[in-house]
Order: structure tokens, then sequence, then C-alpha cells
């Protein structure tokens, strides 16, 4: 599909191969993101996963800017939905 968080034969680490915990991984360029300055880890590391759920959700659907949107629930995802949509 090109899209890596839907390719079936996707590897991930720990579970593919080992290194799910190792202090460091290769990984291909397109699973990086850089970290802005000033933004340390543990702030941005919600955004890799929670993050990546919520933007996906919307990048996928036919929501585009300046549209409307319903947000359905504000947790732990709902509220970056709010966030990435405003």
């Amino acid at each position: 599909t090109g899209d890596g968080v839907l390719c079936p034969e996707a590897e991930i680490p720990g579970v593919a191969y080992p290194g799910g915990y190792a202090e460091s991984v290769i990984v291909p360029a397109v699973a990086l993101a850089a970290i802005p300055d000033g933004l340390g880890a543990v702030d941005a590391a919600p955004l890799a996963c929670a993050g990546v759920t919520v933007y996906n959700a919307l990048r996928r659907s036919a929501a585009r800017a300046g549209d409307t949107v319903a947000i359905l629930g504000l947790g732990g995802l709902g509220h970056l939905g709010v966030q990435f949509a405003a």
C-alpha cells in the first residue's frame, strides 16, 4: 500500500527481530521524525503512538482544512484529535 502503518509485511522490533528494548536499533528513515528543539523526549514520546494514531485517522478522513469535525471523547486520543484538527 505504500503506507508503513498498514503494511502486512511490516517488521516490528522485538517481534520480528530482536532489539525492541535495545539502547539503539536500526530502522528505516521513513520511520523517524525529528523532535523539535525545546521538546524533550518524555514530552514527545506519546506522539509516537497516540499522536500517530490520531493523525492518521484525520489524514485518511475526508476532512479538509476549514471543515468541522466531531471528536468523540476527550481522553488520551481525543485531546490530540482536537489539537490536530484545530
